[in-house]
């Protein structure tokens, strides 16, 4: 028998940490996201005003799943329409990237035990799951879910993730997978690396991490994200989730910083986390002053070229986010995510919102981007 149980204080949250990894190590569709030390460190900087609603299933005794969620008053489309909800979500945000439940196994039960649970603690509308990969294990049985319990829901088109698998020599590599510019420029940075104009450092361990985030945070400063607000500097609270998660990563083994270099001034950063065989490309930047050197292309360049060259157990390079041009030039595989909403069946408001959302608001946007529409999948 499968039994739920809702985790709703951080003390109760801390004390799961050894059975969360525990489980999340056999689990197929492991990343850092969803490790214990990245919730934790999410729910301290992104967590306030929102309270948790972790759902952790044992079936004798024995952790089998969990679902990592959280609960708050929120606002429905709040950039359309602003109509308060109470959303169950699960505890991500743009920063995040990936997020699913946590199993070694799927099975159909572990999303019946989590439906039935939240449906028969009916104080929220709609439970939300995003970026979720569209072809996961997880959304397979939530499609079957829909169907068999008639679930009102919509499954939006989210973000479309390239990635980059690594193999065989390196030149043969670049002449299969990039454009013929970028190989240019990177011949170009190769050259200027080895008469030390450019230099790379790939840190992976940092006795000074602190200082190291610095650096990152005054290049960042001079991006062209700084200009938009979003650079991993622009706010107290990315500054410190971004440090705290270095700190975690330093101390997890998980860090991959690349640093370019040119006449002791450092020009370029990618903040990654090398989780398994696969590098995850969290945040990248460089100095605008900088630009015409194309300092972000040649920092990957370089580096990815060591890394090819001498850790074999790297085998993906995972750009995270969407797809945008530069990321093509390098590869044109994508995974693509999804946005899941399912809605309360039993609430009249709930109900309301999801006809809102299917026969109103995503046929409306679909035509004011001359579009086709995520297709909405709901129930009869």
């Amino acid at each position: 028998m499968i039994t739920v149980e809702s985790i709703q204080s951080l003390e109760r949250f801390r004390a799961l940490e050894k059975e969360w990894d525990d489980l999340l190590a056999r689990c197929p569709h492991r990343t850092p996201f969803l490790t214990h030390g990245w919730m934790m460190t999410w729910w301290k900087y992104f967590g306030p005003g929102k309270t948790l609603c972790i759902l952790v299933l044992r079936e004798a005794g024995r952790l089998v799943a969990i679902a990592p969620l959280m609960k708050y008053w929120g606002w429905f489309y709040d950039r359309y329409l602003k109509l308060p909800a109470r959303v169950v979500e699960t505890m991500a945000n743009y920063h995040s990237n990936r997020v699913d439940f946590i199993y070694a196994e799927y099975r159909d039960d572990y999303l019946t035990a989590i439906w039935d649970y939240l449906v028969a603690h009916d104080d929220w509308h709609f439970l939300r799951l995003y970026p979720i990969e569209a072809h996961s294990p997880t959304m397979s049985g939530l499609r079957r879910l829909m169907a068999h319990r008639r679930v009102p829901a919509a499954i939006l088109k989210d973000q479309a993730s390239p990635y980059l698998m690594i193999s065989g020599e390196w030149e043969e590599f670049t002449r299969r997978h990039l454009t013929a510019e970028l190989r240019r420029k990177g011949r170009k940075a190769m050259r200027a690396l080895a008469e030390r104009r450019l230099t790379v450092d790939v840190v992976t361990q940092a006795a000074n991490i602190d200082d190291l985030m610095e650096t990152i945070f005054q290049v960042a400063e001079k991006s062209w994200a700084a200009k938009r607000g979003t650079a991993i500097s622009s706010t107290p609270q990315l500054r410190g989730f971004y440090k705290d998660l270095a700190r975690l990563a330093n101390a997890r083994g998980w860090l991959h910083l690349w640093l370019l270099r040119h006449d002791g001034a450092t020009l370029a950063y990618e903040y990654n986390l090398r989780f398994g065989k696969t590098i995850y490309n969290l945040k990248l930047g460089f100095d605008g002053a900088f630009s015409r050197l194309s300092p972000g292309h040649a920092l990957k360049y370089l580096a990815l070229s060591e890394i090819a060259r001498n850790e074999s157990q790297v085998k993906e390079y995972d750009f995270l986010g969407d797809v945008e041009p530069y990321k093509l030039g390098w590869t044109r595989a994508v995974r693509p995510h999804v946005k899941v909403y399912l809605y309360h069946p039993r609430r009249l408001y709930a109900r309301w919102l999801h006809r809102l959302q299917t026969q109103l608001i995503e046929p409306a946007k679909a035509r004011w981007w001359h579009k086709s529409p995520s297709p909405p999948i709901s129930s009869p």
